[in-house]
């Protein structure tokens, strides 16, 4: 029996069926985690940049999943401060042989912006 000319054999149809599936996958709109249809070419970054095209610093996006992570950035910003100031310290301590006034008072000046910096972004976290 002579193939139907309409018919294709069964290996091209099976590329033409996946090379659908594909075309048919990009059609398909983005849509977000609430199941709302995202505009084509709309990301997160673009809410970081104005109507003409500058950088916007100071977007911060304060959603759950950020929040954790500037919370820990904190605590550990204070701990860094509070070993930066003893450190400077120690090194005035021995460069002007003031034998425990250097580290005192860098350990209390790290505590200080160590503080300092908890509170803002406390403050921030907050908003």
């Amino acid at each position: 029996m002579a193939p139907n000319s309409d018919e294709k054999p069964t290996g091209e149809s099976r590329e033409s069926n996946a090379e659908n599936a594909d075309a048919d996958q990009l059609r398909q709109p983005d849509t977000g985690a609430d199941g709302a249809v995202v505009p084509i070419g709309k990301n997160h970054l673009d809410d970081r940049f104005g109507p003409s095209g500058e950088f916007n610093f100071r977007h911060r996006d304060n959603s759950s999943g950020t929040k954790w992570v500037q919370a820990y950035a904190a605590g550990t910003m204070l701990i860094a401060c509070i070993l930066v100031g003893f450190g400077l310290g120690y090194v005035a301590d021995v460069q002007f042989h003031s034998d425990p006034w250097g580290k005192m008072i860098g350990t209390f000046m790290g505590i200080a912006a160590g503080f300092t910096e908890l509170v803002r972004v406390l403050i921030r976290l907050s908003k």
